[in-house]
């Protein structure tokens, strides 16, 4: 989200954002090359995919919030109940994809 809001709505993030971002993306590197230093046989199985579907499941909600801020900035008078309906169809319609 804050590199999709630098690069398209031109908005510096804060140094505690960048660093949970950080760490969100630690995170999801982690588990990925977690299966690597698991033992075979071990109780916890790491697939890669499910990993990589993750990542790109945050992807599509990041472009979401960006052009969510993008359109409310620029229909700042419509209703709220307007945009919250458009909210609600597009993360369906995201997860549904997904």
């Amino acid at each position: 989200v804050l590199l999709l809001s630098f690069v398209f709505l031109r908005k510096t993030s804060s140094r505690p954002a960048l660093g949970g971002a950080s760490l969100i993306v630690f995170g999801a590197t982690a588990s990925a090359v977690g299966g690597v230093l698991y033992r075979k046989g071990s109780a916890c199985t790491v697939h890669w995919y499910s990993v990589m579907l993750f990542a790109l499941g945050q992807l599509f909600v990041a472009g979401e919030r960006v052009f969510e801020e993008h359109s409310f900035k620029k229909y700042a008078d419509l209703d709220v109940m307007v945009m919250f309906c458009w909210t609600l169809w597009t993360q369906f319609m995201l997860g549904w994809f997904l």
